[in-house]
């Protein structure tokens, strides 16, 4: 998503010219600062352009405090925008990492599920048929489907966790869709717009340097509105950018959901092929299932390397840990995608109190130079804080999206965790000693807590 306003640039110099400048042409010593904080920000836009944010940032450093309001407002708010930008690659190898760990939460209950199912067949071999499980696996499938009137799989007590049928996921993955298509096409007629309104004002601009009098006045004025017109455009182009990253994150979450919910089904229709199958070949023999859920849990070795990888890794066991170590290679990610967002707020917020103070400025200098007031007015207008507020917000919704995805990621596994110890008290399962991981839930706590 792109922050910064462009259009906004020639505004910011302007604006600094006449804020600064001393009353005998003589620069102050603000606007030598505010002149360096320019040049800095000028290196810094064409580190952005060549896409080497990390080079924008050291460009502008610290800003320096005595340089004008106007120039610290560009550069804090470009400061803001190469953070942001710099935690964007972050926040899509983390979003990647929360799909792959939804999925193995799934994966891994469901083979949770079979380990349950293997143990009460172990119990009751005896004296059921296993007619009785292939129909409940059947009624399980029919569930998962849903219809237009069944569109929860499994409840959540508490109602903020319930798993949607595949039918309703279908349904969600289509709207999120369309209104992702609808946000696209309204930013390409936006953008549209807000070209035209700029190369409508460069027009009037121009002709104002060849005009003398109150013509020109008038025409730097037209041309003034117009990028005011193009800058409002591109806040509203920021507003739909801000609206379709939870649409993408949810259309993520959601094509996730759907993949899941369609290895669930292939998975208990193998699993339904295997107790058929178990009954003719094994019969009554009950140790066979409890070493089917023990498998399940943690492959045994066998003569090949390979083949007891593969199983490893197809286990609760690998698959656990498998997340286990998923959430500890994304922890640096996260972290510094989290300082990144953490500063590009800061700086924006920077950027809206240094725009809050030229506002104050131009507003008492209009009413000095009257015959100014007009072009002060328009550049107050330009230098508008609230939409660097607009640039914060965006960015605030950003991070608290990614500290929510980092719980949930947490809570997977800390709920998969819960789950395997609930199992294993209630059977023989033997559960390799360090595969719970007791400082998850400390860590979910923490983030639950920021």
């Amino acid at each position: 998503m792109k922050l910064l306003n462009t259009g906004r640039m020639a505004i910011w110099m302007a604006t600094a010219a006449l804020v600064v400048a001393g009353c005998d042409g003589v620069e102050s010593g603000e606007g030598q600062a505010s002149r360096k904080v320019d040049r800095a920000s000028d290196a810094a836009m064409a580190a952005m352009d060549n896409g080497d944010q990390a080079e924008a940032v050291r460009s502008i450093g610290n800003v320096d405090n005595a340089a004008g309001a106007a120039a610290k407002a560009r550069a804090h708010s470009i400061l803001a925008e190469a953070d942001y930008s710099r935690a964007q690659p972050l926040l899509a190898d983390l979003d990647a990492a929360g799909v792959k760990a939804t999925a193995l939460s799934w994966e891994i209950d469901q083979l949770l599920n079979r380990i349950s199912a293997a143990t009460k067949v172990a119990q009751s071999l005896q004296s059921r048929d296993p007619q009785t499980v292939r129909a409940e696996a059947a009624k399980t499938i029919k569930n998962i489907q849903g219809d237009a009137s069944n569109k929860v799989w499994l409840d959540d007590p508490d109602g903020q966790g319930d798993v949607p049928t595949l039918s309703e996921v279908n349904q969600r993955i289509s709207k999120l869709q369309g209104e992702i298509s609808a946000r696209k096409e309204k930013i390409n007629d936006l953008t549209a717009q807000r070209k035209k309104a700029s190369a409508e004002a460069q027009e009037w601009i121009d002709k104002s340097n060849n005009t003398q009098g109150q013509a020109g006045v008038d025409q730097f004025r037209q041309g003034t509105q117009l990028r005011q017109k193009a800058n409002a455009i591109g806040i509203q182009i920021d507003g739909v950018n801000a609206e379709l990253v939870p649409l993408n994150n949810d259309l993520a979450v959601a094509q996730a959901q759907k993949a899941v919910l369609e290895k669930a089904i292939v998975a208990i229709n193998k699993q339904d092929q295997a107790i058929a199958e178990s009954w003719k070949e094994v019969g009554g023999d009950i140790d066979g299932q409890n070493q089917l859920a023990q498998t399940i849990l943690q492959a045994v070795s066998t003569s090949s390397p390979q083949e007891s990888d593969l199983q490893r890794s197809e286990s609760v066991q690998g698959k656990l840990k498998a997340l286990q170590t998923l959430i500890s290679q994304t922890q640096a990610p996260f972290e510094q995608a989290k300082q990144y967002l953490t500063d590009a707020a800061a700086n924006a917020a920077a950027a809206a109190q240094a725009a809050t103070a030229l506002n104050t400025t131009l507003l008492a200098q209009g009413r000095v130079l009257t015959q100014s007031e007009p072009a002060f007015a328009s550049m107050k207008a330009a230098n508008d804080p609230n939409s660097y507020r607009l640039q914060e917000l965006a960015i605030r919704q950003t991070l608290a999206t990614l500290l929510s995805d980092r719980a949930m990621m947490m809570s997977l596994a800390v709920g998969s965790q819960s789950r395997l110890s609930s199992i294993a008290g209630q059977t023989k399962l033997d559960v390799p000693s360090g595969l719970i991981d007791p400082q998850l839930e400390a860590q979910l706590a923490e983030i639950r807590s920021s």
